[in-house]
């Protein structure tokens, strides 16, 4: 990424994430979700004991959402990277079933 000031880039966030999967074709994506982090200032711990595992990027976000108890109809990045064939945002599971991992996060606060 050309800018090392990683603040550029928050206002286009959801684009910038979508050009870099495009760009980079990741085929393996893995969220160590052991310990979740909430909150701007001065974010809390959530323990989640959580490992997700998939091929599709956004099928792995979609799923991560689903476990922190967001939508991921409503999260425009994995609406727009579905559209664009990264993935799906309601993906197949192996394993454990994602509601008796759930963890409850409160919803972030961009005003």
């Amino acid at each position: 990424m050309p800018q090392k000031n990683k603040g550029f880039y928050h206002s286009n966030i959801s684009d910038v994430i979508l050009d870099l999967t495009r760009l980079t074709h990741p085929n393996l994506c893995i969220v160590n979700a052991r310990v979740g982090l909430e909150g701007w200032d001065g974010p809390g711990k959530r323990i989640m004991d959580c490992f997700l595992v998939g091929k599709y990027p956004v099928s792995v976000d979609a799923a991560m959402a689903l476990v922190m108890n967001f939508k991921p109809e409503l999260i425009s990045y994995l609406v727009e990277g579905e559209k664009l064939g990264l993935g799906l945002l309601n993906p197949q599971i192996i394993g454990t079933q994602l509601d008796s991992i759930n963890v409850q996060f409160k919803a972030p606060n961009f005003a």
